[in-house]
């Protein structure tokens, strides 16, 4: 009788009416849940003490609601707290424990109706059940998204290949999580995204073109390109990019020569001599003349060094 009570006050009818609500209350069900499994985790020598005598029953009921707070929570894609005392992501099986469950008891039965009900919680079981197996492989790659994004908020402090390895890691988890748990991965992209687009926008030299492509391609996705704001940020950076191509092809071509000259020669001397802006389509003779003397001596000297080498 104390075990069957104590699981009807978790399935009891205004709880499971409450969950099968529109606007369900998450917090209350989050509260609700951590606040049981942190009971039953400083409990946890007691429920042994009751397995070993008559109270075996209720130490079950104990047991079988924290299968449901730990679905809960799962589904909330929130954390708990571990008998070590770190936060950790609790496992679908506890979704599954109900989802499947074939028994007589009514406890079980009751949460899994809910589960399965048209709403929310039911799309978000569906969710859990599509993706429980590629969720786990991809486990490991959330980890190393997380830990790859900088610490502090200073885009410029990312280098490009660590960049190219957090977009390609990102597009590898988005296929294989549920929106829920993609949302606060996708935030944290946008952040970086922005972050190092402004960066690029606010750049007056040494502008790195693999970045410039690189952060194309990201503003361009779904995840960061339907964002609030992004829209805006992607048609500033576009026409940045467009004004400034010829001036960045420009300052890659010097820095190509000056690494490849076998004298010391004064390639920035050729680029001043050129229009800042539109260089190479609105530059008068004089300037295009000057672009292709230093265009020549890079043939005759740079390309022999680089021979060499």
């Amino acid at each position: 009788e104390i075990a069957n009570g104590f699981r009807q006050m978790f399935c009891c009818s205004p709880l499971m009416t409450i969950m099968a609500m529109d606007d369900t209350p998450f917090e209350f069900y989050s509260m609700l849940a951590k606040g049981f499994l942190d009971l039953k985790g400083s409990r946890s020598e007691m429920l042994e003490w009751a397995r070993t005598c008559e109270f075996e029953g209720v130490a079950d009921a104990w047991t079988g609601v924290g299968k449901f707070c730990e679905a809960i929570l799962h589904i909330l894609n929130e954390r708990s707290v571990d008998p070590e005392g770190k936060l950790v992501f609790l496992p679908a099986s506890s979704v599954f424990h109900f989802t499947q469950f074939n028994g007589a008891r009514h406890f079980e039965r009751t949460i899994r109706a809910a589960f399965a009900r048209a709403g929310w919680w039911g799309q978000q079981v569906q969710e859990v059940t599509r993706h429980a197996g590629s969720r786990a492989l991809v486990q490991p790659k959330m980890e190393t998204f997380l830990a790859t994004l900088p610490e502090d908020s200073n885009p410029a402090s990312i280098s490009t290949a660590r960049l190219q390895e957090i977009f390609d890691l990102f597009e590898d988890i988005q296929k294989s999580v549920r929106s829920l748990e993609l949302e606060p991965l996708k935030e944290k992209l946008c952040e970086l995204v922005s972050g190092c687009a402004r960066s690029l926008l606010d750049a007056t030299d040494g502008i790195d073109n693999a970045r410039v492509s690189l952060v194309f391609r990201m503003l361009a996705i779904d995840a960061v390109a339907l964002q609030p704001g992004m829209e805006s940020l992607s048609r500033d950076f576009k026409e940045w990019a467009s004004l400034t191509k010829d001036s960045r092809s420009l300052a890659d071509c010097t820095r190509l020569m000056a690494a490849s000259a076998r004298t010391d020669l004064d390639f920035q001397a050729v680029q001043k001599s050129l229009p800042e802006e539109n260089a190479l389509k609105n530059a008068n003779e004089e300037a295009i003349s000057q672009f292709h003397s230093g265009l020549a001596t890079f043939l005759a000297k740079g390309i022999p060094a680089a021979m060499d080498k």
